[in-house]
């Protein structure tokens, strides 16, 4: 190398606990100004219950809402598009009918549900309840499903007397 050069590109100047603590900064600010948990983290879940998980959910909760928004309005223009054609072609359609429904893929306690249910029946009709109920799509066909297995009262019914057949005699066979 000529006089004055310098190769200290070759070796890499290695310090470590400064290239780890930015590292560390940058990934906790990643997940400061996105609004979503660092699920790798070993203190996130913990022995956290349900509700307190939800809390700590709450961020990524509202940009979800957020992104169902502008799905909606994304897939409402996209149907009134469709529709307009449609009608062009064939009959007119009134798109504003339609219901888009998101669902969130998001485990749920269900005995939790239940237990509530349960406490505020009689309270609250028990249309409202079952709606509460994530795996009851119709609330209303479900109560009229409940109304017609309700179990049958056997009191209110009189015995109905049986003719009896007679026994036949039994046949002996004899060897011969």
């Amino acid at each position: 190398m000529p006089e004055g050069a310098r190769a200290e590109w070759l070796m890499k100047n290695i310090q470590d606990a400064a290239q780890e603590n930015h590292k560390n900064r940058l990934e906790a600010d990643i997940h400061k100004f996105s609004f979503t948990p660092d699920l790798s983290d070993e203190s996130f879940a913990g022995n956290t219950s349900g509700e307190a998980m939800k809390y700590k959910l709450w961020g990524l909760e509202q940009m979800a809402v957020q992104k169902e928004r502008a799905f909606k309005k994304g897939l409402q223009r996209r149907i009134k598009l469709i529709c307009g054609v449609w009608g062009l072609l064939s009959t007119e359609f009134d798109w504003s009918i339609m219901e888009i429904t998101f669902h969130r893929n998001m485990p749920q306690v269900i005995s939790d549900m239940a237990e509530v249910v349960s406490k505020l029946s009689g309270l609250v009709p028990q249309s409202k309840l079952l709606a509460l109920l994530p795996f009851i799509d119709d609330a209303d066909a479900a109560v009229a499903e409940m109304d017609e297995e309700k179990p049958v009262n056997l009191n209110e019914f009189e015995p109905v007397a049986q003719e009896v057949a007679p026994v036949p005699e039994p046949i002996i066979l004899q060897p011969q």
